[in-house]
C-alpha cells in the first residue's frame, strides 16, 4: 500500500520563471562572477567546437612552417589553454552552486574548488559520452532517452559532491517520472534564451550597420572597419559573457526545481538504482567497443598509405 503522505507533484517552476530567475541571478552576481562568466563561457564553447571543422584552427596550423620545437611548444600551449578553460567552466558551475548556497568566497576559491573536482567532472563527462554513444547505437531513440536521464549528472557532482555512477544515478532519479517535463522545459528555456539573445543581437546590429552602410556608400573605409570591429566585439561579448553563462545558470535553476520535487516526493529506490546502473554499464560497454572500432578504422586508414 502506498504512503498516503507522498503526493506526486508536477514541476512547480515554469520555463518562464526559470529564465526570469536566471536573468535575475546573472545581474545580481555579475560584479563578483563576471570573470568566470567570460572564462567559463569560453570553456563551454572551446570543448564543443574546437575539435576540427571549418571554424577551427586545424585547417590553418598545418600550413605554418614551424620547427619541431615550435610545434611542440605550440601544442603544449594549446593544451594548457584548453585545460585552463575547461577548469574555468567547472569553476563557473561551482561558483553558481556556492552562490546559491551562500558559500561563495571569491573567484580564486572557485578555481580551487573546481580543481578538486576536475577529475571527477572529467570522468563523469566521459561516462556520459560513452553511455550515450552506446545507447545511440540502439536505433538512436534510446540514446536520446538516456541523455535526458543523465542531464543533471554534473550538477549532482558540483552541487552534492556525488561522483561516478552515484552522480549518474542521482540524475536519473531526479528525472524519473518527469522525462517529458524535462524535455519540454529544456526546449522552452532554450527558445526563450535564443529569443532574448536575438533581441540583443539586433540591438548590436543596428549601431554597427549605421556605421558600415554609410561607410560603404560614402566609400569611407574607416567607418566600415570600425562598424565591423564593434559589431564583432559586441557579438562575441553577447555569446561568451551573456548567452552561455545565462544558459548554464538557467540549467542550474531547472536542476534545483527538480531537486525540490524529489525532496517533496521523497523518492528513493535502491532496486531501481541497481537496474539503472546495469543499463548504464551495458550502454557504456557498447560505447567503448564503438570507440575502439572507430580508432582501429582510423589507424588502418592512416597507416595503409605507408604500407603501399
Amino acid at each position: 500500500m502506498e504512503d498516503s503522505n507522498v503526493q506526486v507533484r508536477k514541476i512547480p517552476t515554469s520555463s518562464k520563471d526559470i529564465v526570469r530567475a536566471a536573468r535575475k541571478f546573472y545581474k545580481e552576481n555579475f560584479k563578483k562572477l563576471w570573470l568566470l562568466y567570460i572564462l567559463g563561457g569560453l570553456g563551454s564553447i572551446s570543448f564543443n567546437y574546437g575539435r576540427g571543422g571549418k571554424g577551427s584552427t586545424s585547417g590553418i596550423l598545418p600550413h605554418l612552417n614551424l620547427s619541431i620545437w615550435a610545434w611542440t611548444l605550440l601544442g603544449i600551449l594549446l593544451v594548457a589553454i584548453y585545460l585552463f578553460l575547461f577548469i574555468s567552466k567547472i569553476s563557473l558551475f561551482k561558483a553558481i552552486s556556492d552562490t546559491r548556497r551562500g558559500q561563495f568566497v571569491g573567484v580564486t576559491d572557485s578555481y580551487k574548488r573546481g580543481l578538486k573536482i576536475f577529475w571527477s567532472f572529467f570522468l563523469i563527462s566521459i561516462m556520459i559520452a560513452l553511455s550515450c554513444i552506446g545507447a545511440f547505437v540502439l536505433l538512436i531513440v534510446p540514446g536520446i532517452i538516456l541523455a535526458m536521464y543523465l542531464f543533471f549528472s554534473v550538477y549532482e557532482l558540483v552541487d552534492k559532491q556525488k561522483k561516478g555512477f552515484e552522480a549518474l544515478l542521482g540524475s536519473w532519479s531526479l528525472v524519473c517520472g518527469y522525462w517529458w517535463t524535462l524535455v519540454g522545459r529544456t526546449v522552452m528555456i532554450g527558445l526563450r534564451l535564443v529569443l532574448i539573445s536575438l533581441k540583443y543581437f539586433v540591438m548590436i546590429l543596428i549601431p554597427a550597420l549605421l556605421l558600415i552602410v554609410p561607410g560603404m556608400v560614402l566609400n569611407i573605409n574607416a567607418l566600415v572597419i570600425v562598424g565591423i570591429v564593434l559589431g564583432c566585439v559586441a557579438t562575441l561579448y553577447l555569446i561568451f559573457v551573456y548567452s552561455i553563462p545565462l544558459f548554464i545558470i538557467a540549467s542550474f535553476e531547472l536542476y534545483c526545481s527538480f531537486c525540490d520535487v524529489k525532496e517533496a516526493n521523497n523518492m528513493a529506490d535502491a532496486l531501481a538504482d541497481k537496474k539503472r546502473k546495469r543499463k548504464i554499464k551495458i550502454a557504456m560497454v557498447i560505447g567503448v567497443v564503438i570507440m575502439v572500432l572507430i580508432m582501429l578504422v582510423a589507424a588502418i586508414y592512416l597507416i595503409s598509405p605507408l604500407l603501399k
